[in-house]
């Protein structure tokens, strides 16, 4: 019996190391629903790499690429690019949360941008075991719940704050909104069936808290 099973029958998530960062990006893409790539953002954000600034994320590609896009100015210097990636940087990089994710970087787990609205949920490898999706689904059992599910949805819709005006210009206006795809009931039911065969709970014992997955 797998410890991701033991932790899914026992509290409804895994309960992976995080940061909160990670917990409010899955408990916001789970009210959402929808994610963004988040290129140009990523690339203008991410100021550092294990192997170092390469290819579109190094200054001087960069420079060239965002004047040439009509998002620089032609007298901006690099040195000027590397003050302003670091002010983004600051920003955006809620917890320390955000790397490298595009070419010739290998998208890596965890990345989350601060929670400035639905625009910046980003397509994540989530290290927050599915609790924020496992809250959400608890609040949305109450009216209490419900309301505060209710105000988080309505933040998420604002795109009139200072932060989101300060990098709307990275936010490529043509980007298709992605469904999120949360594997919550198909990482449970993998689980739920496989302790069903090993014979691991009992008849009364077989339930996720929230029951994804209806008993056979």
């Amino acid at each position: 019996m797998s410890k991701e099973a033991v932790h899914f029958e026992a509290f409804g998530y895994e309960p992976f190391r995080m940061k909160p960062v990670h917990f409010a990006a899955g408990f916001f893409l789970s009210i959402a629903g929808g994610r963004y790539e988040l290129e140009s953002l990523n690339k203008v954000a991410v100021i550092k790499h294990k192997t170092g600034l390469r290819d579109d994320y190094s200054h001087e590609n960069l420079l060239v690429a965002l004047k040439e896009a009509g998002l620089l100015d032609a007298s901006v210097k690099e040195t000027e690019l590397k003050a302003l990636r670091i002010q983004l940087n600051g920003v955006v990089g809620n917890d320390d949360a955000i790397y490298g994710s595009f070419s010739p970087y290998k998208k890596p787990p965890g990345v989350a941008y601060t929670m400035v609205s639905d625009r910046l949920l980003y397509d994540h490898e989530p290290l927050d075991g599915y609790s924020g999706h496992f809250v959400r689904s608890v609040l949305d059992l109450t009216p209490d719940g419900k309301a505060v599910i209710s105000f988080a949805k309505k933040c998420l819709d604002d795109h009139t704050s200072t932060l989101e005006r300060l990098i709307s210009p990275l936010l490529d206006t043509d980007e298709p909104r992605d469904e999120w795809n949360c594997r919550y009931e198909a990482v449970w039911r993998i689980d739920y069936e496989t302790s069903q065969t090993m014979g691991c709970f009992d008849g009364t014992a077989n339930e996720s808290p929230l029951d994804p997955v209806p008993k056979s």
